[in-house]
């Protein structure tokens, strides 16, 4: 991806919460402590169903001291239900924010920053920057010459390259525990914070170090079925859990054994567990 050039995330949902209890209701279900929130630094955080299985994800960032959630498309009817189902009581108003606009970019120094809302993406510091605008400044940003729009599966290039979890979650939805999809490596965890939706589970396995299983990227040449089973030597030590992007839950017993050695499918398809660089495992 070029530096200069900048990508308008059509696939991204900007939602706000406002109300006295919206701070103490986000701190009572999300994985992250709010807390940490500033107007200049985002946090990336995530819901989760009782058991501690994942549920949601999602960057927070403020504007104006109002809370707002950058959520994908295909996620947010859930989560704005989710959070109508649990506020019970609490002065918590949720709103779909139509005029706000998230633009991804790597280069700060040519965009125009007066006035606006920027950070940090705050899983993994090198892949970028993201700029809160409303619908006119989009349009100033089309008629710069400084830079150009990119197409938005750059973007998502990007993710799967670093090997991040966005275009996949929606297999892996109530099916795999926070820690086996890496977010505690992604700063969407919080173990000081207090009790959270699923906190029990997920102390408790972050505790005893016991997570038997983990979220890889996946490298082939060939088409993969999803939840087909990998083999290594005839044993069975993943399953795929997304086709496009590939991504497979692998077991983490003896996993020093497989994890740099061609692996198959049931379908007798080859393909290669890759490492996030980010996971020191």
């Amino acid at each position: 991806m070029i530096d200069n050039y900048i990508t308008k995330l059509e696939s991204k949902t900007i939602i706000s919460l406002s109300g006295k209890d919206a701070e103490t209701f986000l701190q009572n279900v999300i994985t992250n402590d709010i807390t940490q929130l500033k107007s200049e630094k985002a946090i990336y955080s995530a819901l989760l169903n009782p058991q501690g299985k994942l549920s949601n994800h999602f960057i927070l960032f403020k504007i104006d001291n109002k809370i707002h959630l950058l959520v994908d498309d295909s996620l947010k009817n859930d989560l704005i239900t989710k959070i109508n189902l649990y506020k019970l009581k609490m002065e918590v108003v949720v709103k779909q924010e139509s005029d706000l606009n998230c633009i991804f970019f790597k280069n700060t120094n040519k965009i125009n920053l007066d006035k606006q809302i920027i950070f940090k993406d705050p899983r993994i510091k090198q892949l970028g920057n993201y700029l809160i605008c409303s619908n006119d400044h989009i349009k100033n940003l089309s008629s710069n010459k400084n830079f150009k729009f990119n197409k938005q599966d750059h973007y998502y290039e990007l993710l799967n390259n670093f090997g991040m979890v966005d275009e996949c979650l929606k297999n892996l939805k109530e099916k795999y525990f926070s820690l086996e999809c890496n977010l505690k490596e992604l700063n969407a965890i919080s173990f000081d914070k207090g009790c959270y939706i699923g906190q029990e589970n997920t102390a408790r396995m972050n505790l005893k170090d016991k997570i038997s299983r983990r979220l890889f990227k996946i490298e082939t040449k060939d088409a993969l079925t999803l939840d087909e089973n990998i083999f290594y030597e005839k044993q069975v030590v993943g399953k795929v859990v997304s086709e496009t992007p590939a991504f497979g839950i692998f077991k983490m017993e003896k996993f020093k054994n497989y994890a740099d050695n061609i692996l198959i499918t049931s379908s007798d398809k080859k393909l290669k567990l890759i490492r996030q660089n980010w996971l020191k495992i």
